[in-house]
């Protein structure tokens, strides 16, 4: 199962990787920033992150509602079709959805980590 996962996600997986890439970008200078003094941007940068989370969660629910577009389509086309080939192809068109909601999951830990440390950086505790 998990071997065909990012491959079957189809088109869409190219742009979800370009957003995860800026996303570990955003929170690798987030983090770097962090221990420096105080830094007007570095909030701003630690923002970013959950903008490039979710998007990358909305690419994926585009890339759900596109897969089941056209599979739809396909099977309008091949007339009657086994109910085990389309639940397998309503499976395989959520993934991208899956990666993208693990990815936006991933952003909203990084934030709110970040979050408590430049808090607790600037004396104002916790979350």
């Amino acid at each position: 199962m998990f071997h065909d996962f990012f491959p079957d996600m189809g088109f869409i997986r190219y742009p979800m990787y370009i957003a995860t890439v800026f996303m570990v970008g955003a929170i690798a200078q987030a983090a770097l920033d962090v221990r420096k003094p105080v830094n007007p941007r570095s909030s701003m940068r630690t923002h970013t992150i959950l903008i490039w989370g979710f998007l990358n969660a909305l690419l994926g629910v585009l890339g759900t509602v596109l897969g089941m577009a056209l599979a739809g389509g396909s099977i309008e086309r091949a007339g009657a079709v086994e109910m085990t080939l389309v639940a397998g192809g309503l499976k395989v068109s959520l993934y991208p959805t899956i990666f993208g909601l693990l990815l936006l999951t991933f952003a909203v830990v990084a934030w709110l980590v970040l979050q408590a440390l430049q808090r607790r950086g600037k004396g104002q505790g916790a979350i």
